[in-house]
Order: C-alpha cells, then sequence, then structure tokens
C-alpha cells in the first residue's frame, strides 16, 4: 500500500467513526426546538432571530474574513443549504460543519489549495434531487471524499 493509499484509508476511517459515534447529530431539546411542523430541520426557526446565518458563517469561511449579507457568496451558499436542508436529515449546522470539515479534509489530502464554496458546490451534487431525508450528509461527504482525486 503506497502512502497516499494510506492517507485515504485513515481518511475514510476517521469519517466511519465519525458517522458511527454520530458527530453532527443534535440532541434532546435542542433537536425537538430546530424542527419545524413538517419534522425537517428548519434553517429559519433555528436561527430566525440571529444575523449571523449558517451561510454567512460559510462565506466569511470562504473569504477569510468577515463579509456583508449582501455578499453574493452569501447568496451561494444560502442556495447550497436550503436545498440540501430540504434533501438530508441533518439540520443547517450540522451541514455546514460537515462542509467545512470537508473541505479542510480534501486540502489536507490531496495537498490542493480549493475554495470552500467549490466543496459545497461538488458536495451539493452528490445528493439527488428528491432524496427527502433518505441520505445522510456526512455519508454522502465520506463517498465524496473516497471516490473524488
Amino acid at each position: 500500500m503506497t502512502a497516499r493509499e494510506m492517507n485515504k484509508f485513515v481518511l475514510v476511517m476517521a469519517v466511519v467513526i465519525f458517522i458511527i459515534t454520530g458527530g453532527c447529530d443534535q440532541t434532546g431539546a435542542q433537536q425537538s426546538d430546530a424542527r419545524g411542523d413538517s419534522g425537517n430541520y428548519s434553517r429559519s426557526s433555528v436561527q430566525s432571530s440571529r444575523l449571523e446565518t449558517w451561510e454567512w458563517k460559510l462565506a466569511c469561511i470562504h473569504h477569510g474574513r468577515r463579509v456583508s449579507q449582501d455578499d453574493p457568496i452569501v447568496a451561494r451558499f444560502r442556495r447550497i443549504l436550503d436545498r440540501l436542508d430540504r434533501e438530508c436529515p441533518e439540520n443547517s449546522q450540522g451541514i455546514s460543519d460537515a462542509i467545512v470539515r470537508a473541505w479542510n479534509l480534501y486540502q489536507e489530502e490531496t495537498g490542493r489549495t480549493v475554495s470552500l464554496l467549490w466543496v459545497a458546490e461538488q458536495l451539493n451534487e452528490c445528493i439527488p434531487t428528491g432524496s427527502r431525508g433518505q441520505i445522510r450528509f456526512i455519508e454522502a461527504c465520506a463517498l465524496w471524499l473516497t471516490l473524488v482525486d
């Protein structure tokens, strides 16, 4: 086994352990408070009173500095999170955390510098339309990290 293959194996095992231990799931009262009427997580119910939305936080990480809520990248992350929020059982915080983790792991594994938005768009494409909670986003991240080159 080459060093690259060994690194990829270790990365996949780390993600599998993360999945098994339920790394991004909410529990207890937080979970029931974050769910909307349909039983799915709703970003608006979690963050209606906050100015710092998850898409804004992702845009700040993407740019490496604070940005305006009107920044076009915020809108692009909003579209991605809105879609993934509908298609995956995780909430926006869990999805955002997984995107950042996948971005960091991808860069560490490949030695390439890529934008956070590029990773988010790649991961968004991994989830088929109409999944409606059938595919856990963290599992899609693990698969993407395994297959992307």
